[in-house]
């Protein structure tokens, strides 16, 4: 019921997400770790406390979707390895797939300076280091077109379902 989409900042997840919830419909949610960013205080700056507690808002999201009978896909970035932990401490025993999603530095790079709302550097800081020693039920390049995985990770929703 829930698939996890992790990678470095601009690697295309929430694109992916958003494309995956087109195309099945109204029965997917799509929760983005981004959108917790919005309900802090702009002056508390975001430190080690406060991105584990977005983390643990943004799956604890996920989980009320996903006990309501959706099917959900959650954008994140499993910035330690604790990250990973909190996600797996959350989800529990609800059924879940890993995606690991990236691409080349050079597009990470290209894609931070085309939002402009990242700090420049952050992508290439969690290009290598983001993923883990996580076991992943696919991984997407998102150098190659979007189509290529839309299908695959909807697949893997209707599996988990």
């Amino acid at each position: 019921m829930i698939v996890v989409l992790n990678g470095p900042s601009s690697a295309g997840k929430t694109t992916l997400a958003h494309a995956v919830r087109k195309s099945i419909g109204a029965t997917v949610a799509a929760v983005s770790i981004d959108r917790f960013f919005a309900f802090l205080h702009p002056d508390i700056g975001v430190h080690w406390p406060e991105f584990d507690t977005i983390t643990e808002a943004t799956f604890a999201a996920a989980c009320v979707f996903a006990d309501r009978g959706l099917d959900v896909i959650v954008d994140t970035v499993f910035e330690r390895t604790a990250s990973l932990d909190t996600a797996r401490r959350v989800l529990g025993e609800r059924r879940h797939a890993l995606v690991a999603v990236t691409c080349s530095v050079e597009t990470l790079e290209a894609r931070e300076r085309e939002r402009g709302n990242r700090p420049v550097g952050l992508a290439r800081g969690q290009h290598g280091r983001v993923l883990h020693d996580a076991v992943y039920e696919l991984s997407v390049d998102s150098d190659r077109p979007l189509e290529d995985y839309v299908g695959r990770v909807a697949a893997l929703l209707r599996r988990c379902s």
